[in-house]
């Protein structure tokens, strides 16, 4: 193809979850509320939303970044490296946890964007650029 390769900041933007002392813990975390997205919510490249957690709606307006969008990309960074999954259910919004980042598309259709993700040489690529030993792992720089 002699389609244009560019960065993937180019086209979407990355956003980490808010990992600051303000990280929903404890009492945070409730039966109903707000979602709160872990990696165990992005089984084969779909959201699982049967066991969800859920933090306060106080807790989420505290929050700074992490903020889930319609149609934003959520990938996993620890664990099952590269799974994604596209937001795109009954919930309005949610918030990531530390293992997760959200990839929102800007200049390029979020469809498309899942699927060049979830393919098979992107997850050899994520398989390959990981680091740990214990537990795997990818930071959004990598991504």
């Amino acid at each position: 193809m002699t389609w244009q390769m560019v960065e993937l900041q180019t086209v979407a933007a990355l956003e980490n979850g808010d990992r600051s002392s303000n990280y929903p813990s404890g009492p945070d975390v409730v039966d109903e509320g707000v979602l709160f997205l872990s990696t165990k919510n992005i089984v084969d490249f779909q959201l699982e939303l049967k066991k969800c957690q859920f933090i306060t709606p106080e807790k989420f307006e505290s929050l700074s970044r992490g903020k889930l969008r319609r149609n934003d990309i959520v990938i996993t960074l620890r664990g099952t490296l590269g799974s994604c999954a596209v937001f795109d259910c009954e919930f309005q919004t949610g918030f990531i946890n530390a293992q997760l980042l959200i990839i929102r598309p800007k200049t390029i259709e979020p469809l498309y964007l899942y699927r060049l993700l979830s393919s098979q040489q992107m997850q050899d690529w994520f398989s390959n650029s990981s680091t740990g030993v214990a537990v795997k792992q990818l930071t959004a720089k990598q991504i």
